[in-house]
């Protein structure tokens, strides 16, 4: 079914089978470089189908605008978003590009301006190159490394050792109003490192009364934030990644995303799964859930986790491993097909395995959203970016064909790795779920 509204397109991927047809709406103009308003537009023209293998795709580029001193159109052809040719073109009018696969992959075509000197001229945001994408028979796409035989052991093991860590949280309200009340909550979890954020709750409710939200962040070190949209009516708790301090100076934050400290790094224990700085995350995402549990204020029945990027990946984590998640938004999810590059893939971010590292790759395995997605029984929401060069879009299909349960894919052709609009970003289904 095609369907078009404004100036982009977005794939829809629906229903419980991963092999359910794309089904096109509109894209909407929040995005940063989308339609008409993007100096270089590039389309794909056959868009209206699923990618087959062997079938020319081709791409028109349009110079819309073409910024003083433009010599050329510098085109950059991408497979998996991991090997690519660049060629130039002139840019006084439209041209078409084309390119094909045999196998099961992700296509995309970028570009930028440059001038006589090959220097490029404006360019657009690292996170949102201008571009578009197509998927080409991704339902034939596999992971790279199996799943580890002892995944769910290792996984429950780690969980009885966080058990095993008294839930003494410590609560301070930080703020106050006659519908909501705020605090900043601390509450112990592994390695030393706490969940540190921000809860946001009606000031009086009774037991069993409340439907909860958790919210997750992207990377980089910041504080939680104070959300208090949901407050009235709900347990809202807004989760910094990094158990560091809420509530500090800008410049606190700057320093520690210039010099993280030694226990805070991404790539930390990479190459020990019992070491590996994201096994820990994913267990104070687990931490920040029980302590939501144990509150008396909450319902019991509703528990949604919702993040992007770093954030999606633990909210995946979370409704892996906490059987009580009733949804999961995960947009852009990051940590994904951490073994990608040995099948000339991009793997998602933080790239966390060289190529020809069996040590690192064999303890990523147990922190790859992919394996994890399986262990997932609640509903699925998901966004992807096809010029995604951050979490490359065939990392985030990965994921979402692991999944076995209700489930929803959008892709967005000429989005990268940045927020998909307010309409298909999960917010108004959070708001449908916890309903005054």
């Amino acid at each position: 079914m095609l369907e078009r509204c404004g100036t982009c397109a977005a794939i829809w991927v629906g229903a419980a089978l991963a092999a359910a047809e794309p089904v096109y709406v509109a894209e909407g103009p929040e995005l940063e470089v989308s339609g008409r308003n993007a100096p270089l537009v590039i389309t794909a023209a056959n868009r209206d189908h699923r990618g087959k293998c062997g079938e020319t795709v081709r791409f028109r580029v349009d110079p819309v605008a073409p910024p003083p001193g433009t010599a050329a159109v510098r085109i950059f052809r991408w497979v998996n978003l991991f090997t690519r040719t660049v060629e130039d073109h002139g840019a006084d009018r439209p041209f078409t590009v084309t390119m094909s696969s045999s196998h099961p992959a992700h296509l995309a075509v970028t570009g930028v301006y440059v001038d006589a000197s090959g220097k490029e001229i404006a360019p657009p945001s690292r996170l949102c190159p201008y571009g578009d994408g197509v998927l080409i028979e991704p339902d034939r796409l596999g992971p790279v490394r199996p799943i580890p035989g002892d995944f769910d052991a290792f996984w429950a093991r780690e969980l009885r050792k966080l058990a095993a860590i008294p839930l003494t949280a410590t609560r301070r309200t930080i703020a106050r109003t006659d519908k909501w009340r705020g605090e900043d909550v601390e509450i112990p979890a592994v390695d030393g490192i706490p969940v540190k954020g921000y809860l946001v709750m009606p000031p009086e409710s009774a037991e069993r009364s409340l439907p909860a939200v958790v919210y997750f962040h992207g990377a980089g070190f910041k504080s939680a934030q104070l959300r208090t949209e949901l407050g009235d009516r709900a347990i809202v708790f807004d989760v910094n990644a990094h158990g560091v301090p809420n509530g500090m100076p800008s410049e606190f934050y700057k320093e520690l995303n210039r010099n993280p400290p030694p226990d805070r790094r991404t790539r930390s224990g990479r190459d020990d799964r019992e070491k590996s700085y994201f096994k820990n995350m994913f267990l104070r995402t687990a931490r920040a859930l029980d302590f939501v549990k144990s509150l008396p204020e909450w319902d019991g029945r509703t528990l949604i986790v919702a993040g992007r990027s770093q954030g999606g990946a633990q909210a995946l984590a979370a409704a892996a491993l906490v059987p009580e998640v009733t949804l999961c938004i995960a947009n852009v999810p990051a940590l994904a097909d951490h073994g990608g590059a040995a099948a000339n893939r991009r793997p998602g971010w933080p790239q966390l395995v060289p190529e020809s590292d069996p040590k690192i790759a064999a303890a990523s395995d147990y922190v790859d959203v992919i394996h994890l997605a399986s262990r997932i029984r609640c509903e699925v929401l998901m966004s992807a970016g096809l010029v995604d060069t951050i979490c490359p879009p065939a990392s985030v299909y990965l994921v979402y064909r692991n999944i076995r349960t209700k489930k929803h894919l959008t892709l967005f052709p000429r989005m990268g790795h940045n927020a998909p609009p307010p309409a298909a970003d999960g917010r108004k289904r959070i708001a449908k779920e916890v309903k005054p």
